[in-house]
């Protein structure tokens, strides 16, 4: 699957659960944000195609909701591949 069909499946995805996604450009990280009560994530459209897929995946991941919700295929192996990347890469978090 191409990843720019992975960035609209993604979206869809993220919407069916809830969330509005917005794209901006500008000097700031993708993520999740809650606006007005509203679950929102935003996506700066000066990253690659494939940070934008990133930061949409990382969303889903922490997203309860994600797991109830129906998720073609293609995808699901899409994103169980990237999470499973994630959970082998170094933490890059620093501990007190």
């Amino acid at each position: 699957m191409k990843p720019e069909k992975v960035v609209l499946e993604l979206e869809a995805l993220a919407e069916a659960i809830g969330y509005s996604i917005r794209k901006e450009k500008g000097s700031f990280v993708s993520d999740h944000c809650v606006l007005s009560g509203e679950k929102c994530i935003v996506l700066n459209t000066r990253r690659t195609v494939e940070s934008q897929i990133g930061a949409l995946a990382r969303v889903l991941q922490r997203d309860p909701a994600t797991e109830q919700t129906f998720i073609k295929p293609s995808v699901r192996k899409y994103l169980d591949e990237f999470w499973t990347k994630e959970a082998q890469r170094p933490s890059t978090d620093s501990e007190p």
